[in-house]
């Protein structure tokens, strides 16, 4: 049985307020799984998320019960997915501030790396990269 690598999205989501809703429909027109992870929202985002939910089954809510920070938030939804064999992660910001349609182009040409996660996060200060994002390697646990 050979690795067939596979992607999903990551938004770990504090408090996003009206940003949630069009960052959702943006990234789930893409048409890849997303797992939202409401970080101890307390900004109603969580009704907002239900809703989705169940307009398109393609979205994984997770639930922290307070704020733990982005990186827990990406650590939970890694856990999420990894059992149900995604091999890489796109991490994409709540409030809408990247661009969805540009994460295909973003994926490194060879993702076959199956002792490893890839994270893709967004460079949000672009010093000597030219690039939108950048990956970060995790070995598998």
């Amino acid at each position: 049985m050979s690795f067939q690598p596979s992607y999903c999205v990551i938004i770990p989501s504090y408090n996003p307020g009206r940003w949630l809703a069009p960052t959702l429909a943006s990234v789930l027109a893409e048409g890849v799984p997303v797992f939202l992870v409401i970080d101890g929202s307390t900004d109603q985002s969580e009704h907002c998320a239900e809703w989705v939910l169940g307009q398109n089954p393609q979205l994984n809510v997770l639930r922290l019960p307070e704020n733990r920070g982005k990186g827990a938030a990406i650590l939970e939804a890694l856990r999420a997915a990894l059992p149900m064999g995604f091999s890489h992660a796109l991490i994409f910001d709540s409030d809408g501030q990247h661009e969805p349609t540009a994460a295909d182009s973003s994926l490194p040409e060879d993702m076959n790396l199956p002792g490893f996660w890839i994270a893709i996060l967004p460079v949000i200060m672009v010093i000597a990269l030219n690039a939108l994002f950048t990956y970060v390697i995790i070995p598998r646990m």
